[in-house]
């Protein structure tokens, strides 16, 4: 919490990525509460996810999109609650930080206590369900929803806005996840349950918006699928960790950091999302590339993440 940001006077700010997770709390308010209400905004780059609660109870989920500066009212929160009562503001991993102030609330007036709002729980949609598509234009059935899924981190790296998790190896099976302050805390062989958005970005289908829960770490990682690299170039493959074989560099510069490899079947582009530091001369042949199928600029492109998975023949 910091309190150089302001909205009427000083406003509170949440961070984000805090473990745990940054919070406040009233003290103890007599009465109960019958409405609240606040103003807040967001604070930077990073959209809102923030979570309020009575006594522990969540009651509402304030967001935003884009709105970085811009004060927000939250709203008639009904809540109802009679005795003691304690109210509370979440921000969980993935919130971008968030300035509160001007918080109001009435006193409970009711005749009898009305039970906290529950909120039903989000199910779990898996990434295949998520990346299954017939739409030729290859996007999801659950664009723009939000949804809840799991998976292993195969591809990660600090500062970089891409990380791809997966929870098998066959197609359809793998997912981006997208931030764009960058990735910071994870590794590969976590297992994460993500709650985002589904946005296709430029024909990539990634999850945006992102909380995110480590269930385990250590886990092994799923192993590479092996594809050509003519038949790399396919849907269903996204955010899957593959591998090319028996490929030869055969542009050294795309530009924009890219170049070409090809195992005789048709070429496919290497990206560089990730810190590799070969610097593929043409014509080298490569016994393996290994790493995710992206999707960007309209064409499928492996991303190594490190020099390990490059393979030069000797």
């Amino acid at each position: 919490c910091r309190g150089d940001q302001t909205i009427t006077g000083k406003a509170i700010m949440l961070g984000r990525n805090r473990t745990p997770p940054a919070e406040f709390y009233s003290g103890t308010i007599s009465g109960g509460c019958g409405d609240l209400s606040f103003n807040y905004s967001q604070a930077f780059s990073t959209n809102v996810n923030l979570i309020v609660t009575v006594n522990g109870a969540p009651v509402a989920n304030m967001t935003t999109s884009g709105q970085q500066g811009v004060t927000l009212n939250s709203g008639i929160i009904t809540v109802n609650v009679s005795g003691d009562v304690v109210i509370g503001f979440n921000n969980p991993s993935g919130g971008g930080q968030v300035n509160i102030d001007d918080i109001l609330w009435t006193a409970y007036s009711g005749p009898t206590a009305t039970p906290v709002p529950t909120i039903t729980p989000l199910p779990t949609t898996s990434i295949y369900d998520i990346q299954f598509t017939t739409d030729p234009s290859g996007d999801s059935p659950y664009d723009g929803q939000v949804v809840k899924t799991s998976g292993i981190v195969t591809a990660v790296e600090d500062g970089v806005d891409y990380m791809f998790i997966q929870d098998g190896t066959t197609a359809w099976n793998g997912i981006c996840c997208y931030d764009s302050s960058g990735w910071s805390g994870y590794s590969e062989g976590d297992e994460l349950e993500v709650t985002g958005t589904v946005d296709e970005q430029y024909g990539q289908t990634q999850l945006e918006n992102c909380t995110i829960t480590v269930l385990s770490t250590g886990n092994p990682l799923p192993a590479p699928i092996s594809l050509s690299t003519l038949n790399a170039y396919d849907e269903q493959y996204e955010g899957l960790l593959i591998e090319v074989t028996n490929a030869t560099v055969t542009d050294d510069d795309l530009g924009n950091g890219e170049w070409e490899i090809d195992d005789s079947s048709g070429a496919l582009i290497v990206d560089d999302f990730y810190g590799y530091t070969y610097l593929h001369p043409l014509n080298d042949v490569l016994d393996y590339v290994r790493g995710p199928l992206a999707y960007t600029w309209s064409n499928f492109k492996i991303e190594p993440r490190y020099d390990a998975d490059i393979l030069v023949s000797t």
